[in-house]
């Protein structure tokens, strides 16, 4: 499983967006910290109930899933659910091609001035 990484307030995390076909093609492969309702019953639920299949499991409690929501995880190895439309506004994705650019997302610098923090930041990191 791949998972693409996206910083939100500088806290980098890792997230993917759940894909409801891929889940039923092979829940295990594509999604494995997140449950498959159906393959706990004997019997396919009804319709009514079809949207409730997928569920991410954490150690206090189990949160249903829907097309197009977010698994993200966090620093501390949880896995949470952010609906779609919070997490393209909260989230931004990292350019893996500028290690160390994606930390100034938030100031709001121009990619000249983030250049520059980031040669400042390595020299007092590395002298």
């Amino acid at each position: 499983m791949d998972m693409e990484k996206y910083v939100r307030r500088s806290v980098e995390v890792k997230a993917v967006q759940f894909d409801i076909r891929k889940a039923q093609e092979n829940c295990l492969k594509y999604y494995p910290m997140v449950q498959d309702m159906y393959e706990l019953k004997s019997a396919k639920q009804s319709a009514h109930h079809a949207s409730e299949r997928f569920s991410l499991r954490s150690t206090h409690h189990s949160s249903v899933i829907h097309d197009g929501d977010y698994i993200v995880q966090g620093n501390n190895g949880q896995f949470y659910i952010v609906d779609k439309g919070s997490f393209e506004l909260g989230y931004k994705p990292i350019d893996s091609r500028k290690p160390g650019f994606n930390k100034f997302s938030n100031l709001g610098l121009t990619d000249t001035e983030a250049e520059a923090a980031i040669k400042i930041v390595s020299g007092i990191e590395h002298g």
